[in-house]
């Protein structure tokens, strides 16, 4: 977390205010927006629409309170929207207001889209999940791995098998975890790949060459590390398919999906619709566009399109995804993935072992959740903290770092999809944690 840290509210008096309708006053000049769920389609979706009108104003509070600049989320329980809430700004300095259509800069949650991808070509047997990796991109055979994850880059041992693309699938890999999601990496191999990302960032084919010359940090199957492995899944799914990894994933995903606002870059026409990404000022307590990451997003397809991070999307878009998962492959008469595919996609693959071993910030989030092929799979809600309590064993999904976030749970029926910009310590709050814990309490049956 930020050394910066938001007061923290009582969340049962948030509740009451919320019921009587005695929350903080907004001022005027705020334009904080939110819309009010109907009791149609609430019921429609076994959930109470009395409890559902508590989360615009929570947001609006959260807004107020400045732990959010402004966000958007989604509601959706048996084929249904049943709630929707835009809050707060999508530019603070220019007076814009979050709406429902905004489009945010995803991050992470790029990884799950990649992930399909992959999982389709296994379907159309082009690849198998068992297949070394090495068959298909044949840089990557003869690995060596580091004698120890800060050894020397020339202190190494033979790896003892091949890596799979199952082991890419399950970031079980071997390559050491991306710099640009994680803290600075200082270690001999750290440092290596972040020179690599810099040195080739418009070249998928010398980007591998160069990643394929250094070492693994792990032996291939043993350890989850997190981020990079997408990126080589990216261009497995351009090399076996035969076509450029963003124009496949347009092709044979969003557009079957109607994804019409979700793709690696945002065109000129709908650039005002682009949030922007805040991060906390230290003097003022307020936020303040984080200037590495707005304005610079892609306004035409770039080069080397990312498979861990890289996409934009919108609430709605990213439903579309996460019904065609929730429903096991299928959305609307329209097959992505075989409902045995997508089974096997959001079924645990990690042993009990391997996420006590998770340290740094992912260790909180993998004491109940596992990890699929692609994205995170709650294994044991009881040993979550109140971020994800509430998901029922089995739900899925995965963030982003700028504080987007999804989770399909299969039991219940239900997804709930959150949006907002900040980065740093910030970007995981209470706003997405109050979503989240409201829509579970108005689960009426």
């Amino acid at each position: 977390m930020s050394c910066l840290q938001t007061p923290r509210v009582d969340r049962r008096e948030l509740l009451r205010s919320a019921c009587y309708g005695a929350l903080v006053s907004v001022a005027p000049s705020a334009r904080i927006l939110a819309s009010s769920p109907a009791s149609e389609p609430a019921n429609k979706a076994g959930l109470s629409s009395v409890r559902l009108q508590r989360i615009d104003p929570m947001m609006k509070a959260a807004v107020e309170r400045r732990e959010t600049p402004g966000m958007v989320g989604l509601i959706y329980r048996r084929g249904t929207i049943a709630h929707v809430t835009a809050a707060g700004w999508q530019n603070i300095a220019s007076k814009v207001p979050m709406k429902r259509d905004t489009m945010f800069q995803i991050m992470s949650m790029t990884k799950p889209v990649t992930a399909t991808a992959v999982l389709m070509l296994i379907d159309a047997e082009r690849i198998d999940l068992y297949d070394p990796v090495e068959k298909h991109l044949p840089e990557l055979a003869n690995m060596r791995v580091l004698s120890a994850p800060d050894s020397a880059l020339n202190q190494t041992v033979p790896a003892h098998r091949p890596m799979r693309i199952l082991d890419l699938l399950t970031y079980r890999s071997g390559l050491e975890s991306a710099p640009a999601l994680v803290p600075v990496l200082t270690t001999p191999l750290g440092n290596a790949v972040g020179k690599v990302y810099a040195a080739h960032a418009n070249d998928p084919a010398s980007w591998l060459e160069a990643m394929a010359a250094l070492p693994l940090c792990y032996q291939p199957g043993s350890t989850w590390t997190y981020g990079m492995a997408s990126d080589v899944l990216s261009i497995l799914v351009s090399r076996v398919s035969g076509m450029p990894f963003a124009d496949f994933l347009q092709q044979r995903i969003f557009s079957p999906l109607g994804m019409k606002d979700t793709a690696h870059f945002v065109p000129p026409s709908k650039r005002d619709r682009l949030a922007t990404v805040y991060q906390r000022d230290p003097a003022t307590g307020g936020f303040q566009p984080d200037r590495r990451w707005s304005g610079s997003f892609p306004d035409a397809p770039p080069a080397f399109p990312l498979g861990q991070y890289g996409l934009a999307s919108m609430v709605d878009d990213y439903l579309q995804f996460a019904r065609m998962l929730l429903n096991g492959g299928s959305k609307d008469g329209v097959r992505i993935l075989s409902r045995r595919m997508s089974s096997l996609m959001t079924s645990n693959y990690l042993t009990a072992e391997q996420r006590v071993a998770i340290s740094g910030p992912m260790s909180t989030l993998f004491k109940g959740q596992g990890w699929g092929l692609g994205l995170a799979v709650v294994v044991d809600p009881a040993q979550q903290d109140e971020q994800f309590g509430f998901a029922s064993p089995g739900t899925f999904g995965w963030p982003g770092a700028f504080g987007t976030w999804w989770q399909a749970d299969p039991k219940e029926e239900m997804i709930q999809i959150y949006m907002h910009q900040v980065s740093g310590g910030d970007a995981w709050g209470r706003p997405r944690t109050m979503f989240h814990r409201m829509g579970y309490e108005a689960i009426d049956d």
